[in-house]
This record gives C-alpha cells, sequence and structure tokens, in this order.
C-alpha cells in the first residue's frame, strides 16, 4: 500500500490485505458506518468508514436532504491547511458564481428601490411589499457572500477566533434564511393582493390594502424566526481531528429532523403554490370576463389570449 502527499511523493509499506480488521460488535459507528480496529483482540484505535452524505468520527452527521447549507455544499470540496490559490477549481468558480450573484442582486435591488420609493408607486399594498422586497433582496445577496467567504477563509488555515467562528456558525444561516423566506413571501403576498384586485375590481380599497400591507411586513418576520428558532439552539461546531478543522454541524433528534424537513417545505413550496395559484385565478377570471363581454369568441380562445397575456404571471 503507498500513500501519496501533497508534493506527490509516495510512502510505500507492506501489508496484509487478509486482515480483518472489522470490529466484532459495531456499537462504535452509527448511521451504517463500517467499524475498523487495529486489533480485533484489544483494539487500541478504532476508526469508521461512513457511507455516502455521512460525515464524522462516528458517521454521526447528516450531510443530504432538504436544506442543504453552503458548509454542506463545500464540506468536501474545500482542502484546509491549503491556499486559495491551490482550492479545487470548483471552489474557485463558486467565489467568481457568488460575486457576479451579489453585484447583480445588488443592481436589482437599487433599481427596486428607486422605483417603489416614489409616493405615487406606493398607494397600495404591493408597492410596500415590493419596496420591502428590495430590502431583503440585497441582505440576501449579501448575506450569502459574507457565508461563503467566511466559510471559505475560516478552512484555509487562517486563525480565527473560536467565539467567533461559532457565532458564524449559529446565527449566518439562519439570518440569511429569514430574509430569503421572507422576500420570497413577500412576493406570494404580491401575488395575493393582484388576485384581489382583480377579484374586487373597482371595489378594492387602497386604504385597507396598505394597512394590511404593514401589518403583513410587520407580522411576517416575526412568523418567520419563531419557525426556525431551533436551528440557532441545535447548531454547533464539530471538531474534525483527522482534517484538524472545525466544522458548523446541525445534529437534530428524529423529531426535530421531521419538523426542520416540513417547516423547510412549507417556506419554500409555500410561495411558489400561491404564486401559481394567484396565477390560475387571474387567468381565469379574466378568461370569464371577457367570454361574457365578447361572446362571439369560444372559452378556449379567450383562455388562450388571456394565458398569453399573463404569461409573466406564471
Amino acid at each position: 500500500m503507498c500513500l501519496c502527499t501533497a508534493e506527490r511523493h509516495a510512502n510505500c509499506f507492506k501489508f496484509n490485505h487478509n486482515l480483518n480488521l472489522t470490529c466484532q460488535h459495531n456499537i462504535h459507528c452509527q448511521n451504517g458506518g463500517k467499524c475498523l480496529q487495529d486489533n480485533p483482540a484489544c483494539p487500541s484505535y478504532t476508526i469508521c468508514v461512513c457511507k455516502d452524505c455521512f460525515f464524522g468520527d462516528r458517521c454521526q452527521f447528516y450531510a443530504k436532504g432538504i436544506g442543504l447549507t453552503l458548509d454542506d455544499i463545500l464540506r468536501f470540496e474545500l482542502i484546509s491547511h491549503l491556499a486559495y490559490s491551490h482550492q479545487p477549481l470548483s471552489v474557485k468558480i463558486s467565489s467568481i458564481s457568488t460575486i457576479i450573484i451579489f453585484i447583480a442582486g445588488f443592481i436589482n435591488s437599487i433599481l427596486v428601490f428607486l422605483v417603489f420609493h416614489s409616493k405615487g408607486s406606493r398607494e397600495v399594498g404591493c408597492g410596500l411589499y415590493l419596496l420591502v422586497s428590495s430590502g431583503t433582496s440585497f441582505f440576501t445577496v449579501s448575506i450569502i457572500t459574507v457565508k461563503f467567504w467566511f466559510l471559505v477563509f475560516t478552512q484555509v488555515n487562517l486563525p480565527v477566533n473560536r467565539g467567533i467562528l461559532r457565532g458564524g456558525c449559529k446565527f449566518l444561516e439562519p439570518i440569511l434564511k429569514v430574509f430569503l423566506y421572507m422576500d420570497s413571501w413577500l412576493h406570494a403576498c404580491v401575488a395575493i393582493e393582484r388576485a384581489i384586485t382583480v377579484f374586487q375590481g373597482v371595489n378594492f380599497n387602497k386604504t385597507a390594502s396598505k394597512h394590511v400591507a404593514r401589518w403583513v411586513i410587520s407580522f411576517l418576520p416575526i412568523f418567520i424566526v419563531a419557525t426556525i428558532l431551533h436551528e440557532i439552539l441545535y447548531r454547533d461546531l464539530f471538531d474534525d481531528n483527522e482534517e484538524q478543522r472545525a466544522w458548523c454541524v446541525v445534529y437534530y433528534s428524529h423529531s426535530v429532523r421531521n419538523y426542520n424537513t416540513v417547516i423547510s417545505f412549507f417556506h419554500f413550496l409555500g410561495p411558489c403554490c400561491v404564486n401559481i395559484l394567484s396565477a390560475v385565478f387571474i387567468v381565469l377570471s379574466a378568461t370569464h370576463r371577457q367570454q361574457v363581454v365578447k361572446t362571439h369568441k369560444s372559452y378556449i380562445k379567450h383562455l388562450r389570449e388571456q394565458f398569453h397575456e399573463h404569461k409573466q404571471l406564471i
């Protein structure tokens, strides 16, 4: 067997492949990890060979499923004790993509803010939702950028205070989710108000719309924080002794993991479903209205015309 160094030097030694290094009783490794020990009779050292997507000295951590974080994605890409210039190509491509996303997001947020900052564009709730959305979008791309470079610089052997590492671990990801989820729900609120406008027509109350929008904007962050508060409690650092670095991990119990999955689905699929249902309602309502006015056309033809006119909503 040969072990290769980073300088491409091989250290070879004789190895008996017929040795049975499997533990007699696998009580050390979790989640189906294979237990190996140096001596079957009197072991002094035990290691676990983990299945795909599991890691940790006992395979106790899971890096797959709903709500993957940057830590989970880059965990197996970043190489410790190696300068950024020598990191894998995937890390460099990710860094370039992050910078591009930040610049594009910053420009988009500024333009949206300038459009909806004027008083005339905030006569109804939609204007307030989109004005606040410009801020949440900016903070979302900013925190993504900060989190990415925080993760990179803390994993390339830079001396970082453990308190800073723990603070970044516990708070960066939840804060990112708060702004990300809030932005999604704000756009869902815009879709709901559009549907209400179509349904009520000339009876639509602009004053009530603004009042509801202010209430929703105030309540929404409190609701989101309450649903993901468990993440802060279960996040902590895991010291990887083999690679001599610390990772941010989340170790949920079975019940909390199920709750987290439901919440993740709710915040991702909820706004999406609201937007789709709202768009369908607007198209069908407009089709019905046109069918009443222009009876010489078939319902299907009206439906196609309205679908083409409102295709940006789908």
